[in-house]
């Protein structure tokens, strides 16, 4: 073999290494974008609406249940007892507004700084810090 003929096979190793590789990338791109692209959009989506609103979610699982087996015995029972269920649910802005007032009273109660404290202490620190940039400034010269 000659120098060149040494040259160009190794040039043509390289290059069906390359072929392969964007083979590869594109057989493993067009698979995902058939198979897993649509789970993973339905997933984001489901999972969007359940922080949108828990409701929706259990009204879904009950949909779906009625379309899998509509004649279980006891069904009507279930369905009652999911709508007292339903209406015996506390509002979501009721629960969050017991929530953070009873954080805030474990907070009083502590004697930890609420979160206007704070702001207040920070803005306090800057304008103490621009004042004491002022003052070196002054009396460095």
């Amino acid at each position: 073999m000659t120098a060149e003929t040494t040259k160009e096979s190794q040039f043509f190793i390289v290059k069906t290494i390359r072929q392969a590789k964007d083979t590869c990338t594109q057989a493993v791109k067009d698979y995902n974008e058939k198979y897993i692209g649509d789970v993973v959009k339905k997933g984001k989506d489901f999972s969007e609406g359940v922080k949108k609103d828990a409701r929706m979610l259990a009204e879904r699982v009950v949909e779906k249940g009625k379309k899998l087996k509509p004649e279980i015995p006891g069904t009507k029972l279930v369905e009652r007892a999911v709508e007292k269920g339903k209406s015996l649910m506390p509002d979501t802005k009721a629960v969050e507004k017991k929530i953070t007032s009873g954080f805030n009273a474990v907070a009083e109660k502590v004697n930890l700084p609420s979160r206007k404290d704070i702001e207040n202490l920070t803005a306090a620190m800057d304008a103490l810090n621009t004042k004491v940039d002022t003052l070196n400034k002054k009396y460095s010269m």
